[in-house]
């Protein structure tokens, strides 16, 4: 199960953009190749950020795990900071995602009252909205049955987090975590703008029927 890597970095891309923009950093994304350095020839970094004295080369990975695997991380840690002037920025996406106010965290009944929301807009024809309202209802319910109680903290989760996490933990099927997946991307394309997108009904059906059955294990 994939989810496009475009669509799941962008939001990410948009806040390092606005992080290093505020630190006075110019913020390449994807770096042009007139812009990346001769010593990463051939190799094209997620960002560059270049401020007066300082650049630096960004490489997002997902996870701890999947950094420590990749032979380019380990390539630009060792390689970047040997030329002056240069540095080496890991991001971790799942960090990334933050930590939220658990204060903020829905009860029983504000669940139960969102997924009626969500049942409104699927049934008033608004599929985009039912789409967008029904991935966070989701992920709400992901955190409170399984999410929260793993890592003792209330935080934000990347869409792929939350599906690989239904599926590991039995509540999804693989067919079902693909599906998750695409209903994923689309929720992401919507929030950032590309609303020109089909959107179908038999999705949201599914989504809600998901939701649905995922919400009977809630206490």
């Amino acid at each position: 199960m994939r989810i496009d890597l475009e669509t799941r970095e962008s939001e990410l891309l948009d806040r390092l953009r606005k992080q290093y923009e505020s630190k006075g950093y110019t913020f390449l994304t994807p770096p042009g190749k007139d812009q990346i350095p001769t010593f990463l020839e051939g190799f094209i970094p997620d960002a560059i950020a270049i401020s007066t004295g300082e650049k630096v080369v960004i490489e997002i990975k997902s996870t701890e795990s999947t950094a420590e695997a990749n032979a380019a991380v380990r390539f630009l840690a060792a390689e970047v900071p040997k030329h002056h002037g240069w540095r080496f920025d890991l991001v971790i996406a799942e960090k990334e995602a933050g930590s939220a106010d658990a204060s903020a965290e829905p009860d029983r009944e504000q669940l139960a009252e969102e997924f009626l929301r969500v049942q409104k807009a699927s049934q008033l024809g608004d599929l985009k909205a039912a789409i967008v309202l029904g991935w966070a209802l989701l992920e709400a319910i992901t955190r409170r049955l399984i999410l929260n109680q793993r890592t003792g903290e209330s935080k934000r989760y990347l869409p792929r987090t939350i599906v690989e996490t239904l599926v590991s933990e039995g509540f999804a099927d693989d067919e079902s975590g693909e599906r998750l997946s695409k209903l994923a991307n689309a929720r992401n394309r919507l929030v950032h703008g590309f609303t020109r997108l089909d959107v179908e009904k038999k999705d949201v059906d599914f989504l809600v029927q998901f939701i649905r059955t995922l919400m009977a294990g809630v206490n």
